[in-house]
């Protein structure tokens, strides 16, 4: 060889070759059709030299290396690189590639902040950048074109789902645009495409956020995040809402009322709102409802329509057969459905509005007691009056074991039962739960032992969705063929269960999973994962090692692109070969060096002058360069290549995979439903056992309250409450009216037999000595006094308003509390209301039971009334002997007992709440004052009386 010739770079792989004659080759892609195979170039039997020259190779130049003693000149070849991205102005002023790629891309999508990738970061441009650094504390880089279209910031890839759920937060719409392909892949197949291939791969609110490819997934409240559509037209009120996590749809339809409206959308509490119709009120009680729930708006279409929007959508999806359960819906509840479908299509969650068996009724008044959001506030059902969690009904029976148990629990105690026989066979399972079955033991025991916290509706759901990492599919089928291969080992004694166990609901949970455990769905599912692929942590390996191709299904495409990996990294070794040839060093093997493989090492100097020509500097140091020869790079490109095919081959097999588990859908689903049943009887089991003396309650179809010895539930976790008995009786004391000094404990005992009855429906046991208990539809509870200023509503309105509803709703199966009605008024007109509400509760016909709490002491009189009995929290008076005049010191007992209380001794509750002395002396003297003008007054009144009979 004669002649120097300069080293090359990689970079010169991705400029066009020259052709033999010496002319440039065309830049422009050719017809797929006409062109020559773009894999021609890196043909595996392309013809190699295999010349082992002798002659001294002529002088190479001398080697410079940057300041810190290294250089690399080549960009990593096969990665997602930089290379004809960045965002560089020509000199023309013409924009580049990328610039016109992110301007399409922003044209096309304007209601979406978009997330582009570009290299190893996701970039933001415009005024997209200036809110997303505000929002997630990152650099604005300003640029200087005159809009400022083109200013940025950027993060890392690796960081993308942490800041995509801060952008979230804020209430934005965002897109998240990925590259998809990588730099070697544009290069064979594209022939030097001037800027990577970009799609929208998602788009996501904080409703729709899935958490898809991070590893945290709980980025909402567990029973929040639903997405609503809501129909309002005429005086009335139709909504479908869907929970993307689960799957959950729910609908119903009520008259438009504000108290209504809230039973249901604080319980939905939605995070992105549909309002369809022209009711004016919507919008406003929807904005109270949850402040947070961003509304959009749309125009209806006729109910015709939307059933065949319906009808058309189901048959694309090849569900035709889960239409039928849309079909019975109302024309409106089916708009709601269409904007709800349309909506999600965005969000490619519209799917799940495909499984039929997720559709259920918000309230069925045929099934499930009514308990309105006032009434559950106000008996701190789920939540306390600051807004805790803790010390509340919920929190005391949540002794669930798993993620999709407690929602299930939670819906429970939201929709008691009616049904006395159902409610019957939940107290006869936790009593079952008890016998130590050993069959039933195991199945529990893998709740918490195997299932844990894996939320398995969720994962289902998403598996649905075809967006789930493969390593939460692994966990999804291992947990359920756990418990399927347990259910098969205690077969025979499951068989034998009814002999020993007689809860239909505890039976229909374990015979739920041996039939499905009968079909091994998740042992021929689970058979195709290769375990081992868990070991590996880069996505990539896990991808390719995920599949075990024993399977004929799956091995075909995967191990035809594994040949080829393996015939190329063969000739690599071939390649060593030679080069050991060559350099005449028999040991010599491959480096690698800053993760760049194949690599020759040599020192600087006249070793690296003797080198072919064929050898091409890759990186170095002020001592040794390294190299690939020119085959090593072509062979090595095509590996990578063939690596990246491998990838998308598989990933593309991993979506088929999804598609099979999701074809069980259904048994698996019935799966989840039966293990999450077995949680909540467990968790009632735990929970009544909690209470020490407890009790199975008797349910009886009378409506009838009778406990002995009953002591609040939330309080019993709190200390040792003082135990009340309760007789409420339809055909005997019907009507409790209550009196007794403030802090006495009228309001908890009254909560306390409101929670008995509701816990007796949900199927729990009661903390008392015995209880025999009627069957309610309804538990009605006014407490407290609160002004509802958004609404413009008065203490007293609001007071009168529900007062309204429950003498509107109430049946002759109802519970009503009324705790201090008439109080937000004047003396006068509330005495008046109060005492004329109070009887038209006891002589209603439908005669349903009543606590009536009251410091009027005028309304004791109404026990005349049949059913009607008096009623006072017991204190005692301790006086001081030594002085009359002092203000008696009052010690509340917390029992109930018969009769009327003297006073309501405010008094000392203002001297135990620290009131000074002199205030409280004061209010004492005019206390007495006004309780002598009353007496004599009475007196003057009587002798009047008594002198007119006389006369």
């Amino acid at each position: 060889m004669t002649g120097r010739r300069k080293q090359l770079a990689i970079s010169d792989f991705f400029k066009a070759k020259d052709k033999p004659d010496g002319n440039k080759a065309k830049t422009t892609t050719p017809e797929p059709a006409k062109g020559p195979n773009p894999l021609a170039q890196f043909s595996s039997s392309r013809s190699r030299e295999t010349s082992t020259e002798t002659t001294p190779p002529s002088k190479r130049p001398k080697i410079s290396s940057g300041g810190d003693g290294s250089d690399s000149k080549l960009s990593r070849v096969g990665k997602k690189s930089n290379i004809a991205t960045k965002i560089t102005r020509k000199s023309s002023g013409k924009l580049t590639p990328l610039e016109q790629q992110v301007l399409e891309l922003k044209r096309d999508h304007p209601d979406k902040m978009m997330v582009i990738q570009v290299g190893y970061k996701y970039k933001l441009f415009g005024e997209d950048a200036r809110a997303a650094a505000k929002a997630l504390d990152i650099m604005f880089i300003t640029r200087d074109d005159k809009e400022g279209q083109f200013s940025y910031c950027s993060f890392p890839d690796v960081r993308l789902h942490i800041n995509l759920k801060r952008l979230l937060v804020h209430g934005h719409k965002v897109g998240v645009v990925k590259q998809m392909e990588s730099a070697i892949v544009n290069e064979v197949e594209k022939t030097g495409s001037e800027v990577m291939q970009r799609q929208l791969t998602g788009v996501y609110t904080q409703g729709t956020y899935l958490g898809d490819e991070s590893e945290e997934m709980k980025t909402h409240e567990e029973h929040g995040a639903y997405i609503a559509a809501v129909y309002a037209h005429d005086g009335q009120v139709s909504f479908v809402a869907a929970h993307p996590r689960t799957g959950d749809v729910v609908h119903d339809s009520f008259v438009a009322d504000r108290i209504e409206f809230d039973t249901r959308f604080r319980f939905l509490n939605p995070s992105e709102t549909i309002i369809l119709g022209d009711e004016p009120n919507v919008d406003h009680w929807l904005r109270i409802a949850n402040p947070q729930t961003q509304i959009m708006r749309e125009s209806p279409m006729t109910g015709d329509d939307a059933a065949q929007v319906l009808k058309t959508y189901f048959e694309q999806q090849e569900r035709s057969e889960s239409f039928t359960a849309y079909q019975q819906l109302s024309p409106e509840l089916q708009q709601c459905v269409v904007a709800l479908k349309n909506y999600l299509e965005e969000f490619k969650l519209a799917s799940m509005l495909t499984v039929a068996d997720n559709l259920r009724s918000f309230q069925d008044r045929s099934r499930y007691m009514v308990l309105s959001d006032a009434t559950c506030r106000a008996l701190d059902v789920f939540e306390s009056t600051d807004g805790a969690t803790k010390y509340t009904l919920f929190w005391q029976l949540n002794q669930t074991r798993t993620r999709f148990g407690q929602r299930m629990l939670y819906q429970w105690l939201k929709q008691p039962l009616i049904d006395r026989e159902e409610i019957a066979q939940r107290h006869q399972a936790i009593e079952d739960l008890g016998k130590g079955v050993q069959a039933v033991n195991v199945l529990v025991e893998s709740l918490s032992s195997t299932i844990g916290r894996v939320d398995l509706e969720e994962l289902l759901m998403k598996v649905h969705y075809g967006r789930i990492k493969r390593k939460d599919v692994f966990t999804l089928l291992d947990k359920l063929n756990h418990v399927m291969e347990t259910t098969v080992k205690f077969d025979r004694q499951i068989n034998e269960l009814t002999g020993t166990v007689s809860s239909t609901s505890l039976l229909r949970c374990i015979h739920t999973l041996q039939k499905i455990a009968a079909t091994q769905c998740t042992q021929r599912l689970i058979a195709k994962i290769r375990v081992q692929f868990k070991e590996f942590k880069e996505p990539e390996r896990q991808a390719t090692e995920f599949f075990n191709t024993d399977i004929d299904a799956f091995g075909g495409a995967i191990d035809a692109e594994r040949e080829k990996i393996s015939e190329i990294e063969d000739q690599i070794e071939d390649e060593l070969k030679r080069v050991r040839q060559v350099l005449n060093r028999p040991q010599l093997s491959w480096l690698t060096n800053n993760k760049e493989p194949y690599l020759v090492e040599v020192r600087n100097g006249k070793d690296v002058d003797r080198l072919p020509g064929d050898f091409e500097r890759v990186n170095g140091t002020k001592t040794v360069s390294r190299f690939r020869t020119s085959e090593t790079n072509r062979l090595y490109k095509l590996l990578q290549y063939h690596q990246e095919r491998l990838v998308m081959v598989c990933d593309q097999t991993y979506q088929l995979f999804l598609k099979q588990i999701d074809e069980e859908y259904g048994q698996l689903a019935e799966a989840v439903s039966a293990l999450a049943e077995l949680d909540c009887l467990v968790a009632l089991r735990e929970a009544s056992s909690r209470f020490g003396d407890v009790c199975r309650p008797q349910m009886v179809d009378e409506q009838v309250i009778e406990v002995e010895s009953g002591v609040h539930p939330v309080l019993s976790a709190i200390s040792e409450p003082v135990a009340n008995n309760t007789e409420l009786n339809v055909d005997k004391d019907r009507v409790f009216i209550i009196t007794g000094p403030n802090m006495g404990g009228k309001s908890s005992y009254v909560k306390q037999v409101a929670l008995f009855a509701i816990m007796a429906q949900v199927g729990c046991w009661l903390p008392a000595k015995s209880a025999k208990m009627g069957v309610f539809d309804r538990v009605f509870l006014r407490m407290g006094a609160s002004d509802d200023i958004l609404r413009g509503q008065s203490t007293f309105m609001t007071e009168m308003q529900e007062c309204a509803q429950i003498i509107d709703e109430m049946t002759p199966k109802s519970l009503i509390i009324l705790d201090e009605i008439g109080r937000g008024t004047g003396t006068t007109d509330g005495v008046a209301l109060a005492s004329s509400i109070l009887q038209y509760l006891v002589e209603d016909s439908l005669k349903p039971l009543v606590l009536f709490i009251t410091h009027y002491p005028s309304l004791h009189t109404l026990d005349h009334f049949s059913g009607v009995k008096n009623y006072h929290m017991g204190y005692q008076q301790i006086h001081d002997t030594n002085n009359d005049d002092e203000i008696p010191e009052v010690i509340f007992l917390y029992t109930l007992e018969p009769g009327v209380a003297n006073s309501s001794y405010g008094l000392n509750v203002a001297k135990i709440a620290g009131i000074p002395d002199d205030v409280i002396r004061q209010a004492h003297d005019r206390s007495a004052a006004l309780q002598a003008r009353v007496e004599s007054a009475r007196t003057e009144k009587l002798t009047q009386l008594m002198a007119w009979a006389t006369s």
